[in-house]
């Protein structure tokens, strides 16, 4: 019987888990304290499930049918253009800094990479670097 009540808290917890919106904090702390939450909270809601089945339940609980992410992602884009467009917040620019930086770095990654070998592969033969 106890095992019965178990489970149905687990299945509200999901449901309330996957419906769970954030609070717009301006507080930092307030907002990672909530995150923290989500973040514990998540990790309960899978520790029952098996590795096998981790993919199908993520899918099911988090991603919903593929005919429901196209809308969610337009309330998100018009909620960030609220809070950060409209206000005239500097955030997005940084966002945008960050974002090309990452990719510039990642995109030259490999060719360094490359040359950083063939220096090390060179000076190990005895060949001049260059």
């Amino acid at each position: 019987e106890r095992e019965r009540e178990r489970e149905k808290e687990r299945d509200e917890g999901k449901t309330e888990l996957s419906q769970q919106h954030f609070v717009k904090e301006r507080n930092p702390l307030v907002a990672m304290t909530s995150i923290t939450k989500f973040v514990a909270r998540y990790l309960g809601s899978i520790s029952h499930v098996k590795v096998r089945d981790l993919p199908g339940h993520i899918h099911k609980e988090y991603v919903g049918p593929s005919n429901t992410w196209w809308p969610r992602l337009k309330n998100r884009l018009l909620e960030y253009k609220e809070d950060h467009i409209d206000e005239g917040s500097f955030t997005p620019v940084k966002q945008v800094i960050v974002g090309v930086f990452c990719m510039a770095y990642l995109v030259g990654l490999p060719a360094e990479l490359r040359h950083l070998r063939h220096a090390e592969e060179a000076k190990k033969n005895g060949g001049a670097e260059h």
